[in-house]
């Protein structure tokens, strides 16, 4: 994905209401912080309040229209993953 496609995405998720970022040490990957209280993601959602795997349903939502997936990098950050 490029760069500007992924900025793109960041200004989305952000408008979102979420915690939306880009690493310096891996630039080509989407990250969206858990731990900023705004109900992005919960790892320790065991009842999925917020939606499957913890994650919020409108992050499900952008992964479905862009053609990917979101999994776990620790309990405080999600990566978005083009399938």
């Amino acid at each position: 994905m490029s760069e500007r496609q992924l900025d793109n995405w960041v200004s989305t998720i952000c408008a979102m209401g979420f915690h939306a970022f880009l690493r310096s040490d891996e630039p080509h990957r989407l990250r969206v912080s858990a731990e900023h209280g705004d109900d992005a993601a919960d790892y320790y959602d065991v009842r999925e309040r917020l939606g499957p795997f913890g994650i919020n349903k409108k992050l499900h939502e952008f992964a479905e229209q862009f053609g990917g997936h979101w999994e776990w990098d620790d309990p405080g950050s999600i990566s978005f993953y083009v399938d």
